[in-house]
């Protein structure tokens, strides 16, 4: 009884925890990065965009802890465990190649995330803030920007892909 009430709980915290995070991203791709292009005073619209991702940038970094240990927990609680993990035949069932393909998607996408966050974001807000209101920024912002945009996208795309593969985990690869 207590086994299946603490999975059912690390499934709930683990289910809450992605619909914070990536409803969290696509409310700042699909609302606030829109909202701060409209905003016609000078400098205001990266400043609330800069201040609105630093602020969920946070939020995200451990919204993602959460949800790494909540899936630990969950595998281990639903018979996967070290000895399932080290063993090659485990790798060969569709469980096994979702949570391959799954864990490879969550490196990645780390990997994107920390570049974007620790890198690219905040050098392109230093170039932004260094501008004149109301002067067209260089060449270089414009490129910065195009791909701090893009690798967000990427990242709200690897969101939805690693979500999907959680689901065929446990209810089977469609086909």
């Amino acid at each position: 009884m207590f086994d299946e009430s603490l999975r059912i709980g690390l499934i709930y915290i683990h289910v809450i925890a992605s619909m914070i995070w990536i409803g969290g991203s696509l409310v700042v791709a699909l609302v606030l990065v829109p909202v701060s292009r409209s905003i016609k005073q000078p400098g205001a619209g990266p400043l609330f965009l800069r201040l609105a991702a630093k602020r969920f940038s946070r939020i995200g970094w451990v919204l993602l802890v959460v949800l790494i240990f909540s899936g630990i927990g969950i595998l281990d609680r639903t018979g996967i465990g070290f000895d399932e993990l080290t063993s090659s035949s485990f790798w060969d069932t569709d469980t096994g190649k979702a949570l391959a393909i799954k864990s490879s998607l969550i490196v990645f996408m780390i990997a994107l995330s920390g570049y974007h966050d620790f890198f690219l974001g905040p050098n392109l807000a230093t170039q932004l803030e260094g501008l004149e209101p109301g002067k067209r920024p260089p060449a270089a912002v414009a490129v910065a920007r195009r791909k701090l945009v893009a690798l967000a996208r990427v990242n709200v795309l690897l969101m939805l892909a690693i979500a999907a593969l959680g689901i065929m985990m446990f209810r089977g690869i469609p086909g």
